[in-house]
């Protein structure tokens, strides 16, 4: 397993690295992800060859250059790596704990490769809601928390605004991560994909979690978008969402 303080030196490197790679760029403008949300989230692009690393790396630090050195034999060496926007994911409390890359290949591309959409390092997804450190401030205000499924569509939501937005990074929520939304908000919208495995993991969850639900004092609802697959097509759609 990689350790953390080597993830947060790779997610570093590539957060510099991002504003040379034309390519994932132009897949963030493509999802209309400006310049400042790619700055607030540390986005980046993990480069072609994993050296590139180690090469970048040395021009911004010296210390621990050896951490980063690991990188170019071992892990990151997968190609499911490259031609990725990188995503750093936190705890609860702000704490980097690993990093996710999503695929800027197209899905017909993408899928004739055998590459998965995303690709992360290992941690414990099933006990974590992405983005829930950043969301806690609005969902204690408004007592409300909105679950998705996509990383990006947590981020695309908070540069428009909404920012009681998490995902669970899947089309299922497990007890602990409702347990988690719990802890500071009332009500919990279920807004999953408007795809079938998005909306059978909203119907699993109603039934699943109702009595956890009442136990806990909170109420689930489930959430049908007007436009879009996703809160991520949604907003960019310019449809009202909520």
């Amino acid at each position: 397993m990689i350790d953390e303080k080597t993830i947060k030196d790779v997610i570093e490197v590539c957060s510099l690295g991002i504003w040379k790679d034309t390519e994932v760029l132009s897949y963030c403008e493509k999802r209309g992800i400006d310049s400042t949300t790619i700055r607030e989230w540390r986005l980046g692009a993990f480069p072609e060859d994993p050296n590139q690393l180690y090469s970048l790396y040395l021009k911004i630090k010296s210390a621990a250059a050896q951490s980063v050195l690991r990188l170019a034999d071992g892990y990151f060496e997968s190609p499911f790596f490259k031609n990725r926007l990188t995503i750093p994911v936190n705890d609860c409390f702000g704490t980097c704990i690993a990093m996710m890359g999503r695929t800027t290949l197209p899905g017909d591309e993408y899928k004739q490769h055998d590459f998965p959409k995303y690709y992360n390092t290992h941690y414990p997804k099933t006990r974590m809601l992405f983005g829930l450190d950043r969301a806690i401030p609005a969902a204690i205000r408004t007592r409300e928390i909105y679950i998705v499924e996509g990383n990006l569509d947590v981020i695309t939501a908070h540069q428009y605004g909404l920012k009681n937005v998490v995902a669970t990074s899947s089309s299922s929520i497990s007890s602990h991560q409702l347990s988690l939304a719990a802890r500071y908000a009332e009500k919990i919208i279920l807004a999953l994909d408007a795809d079938e495995a998005g909306q059978a993991g909203i119907a699993r969850a109603m039934d699943k979690h109702a009595s956890a639900a009442k136990q806990l004092g909170i109420e689930l609802v489930p959430y049908k978008f007007r436009s879009g697959k996703d809160l991520d097509e949604a907003l960019r759609g310019g449809g009202l969402v909520w």
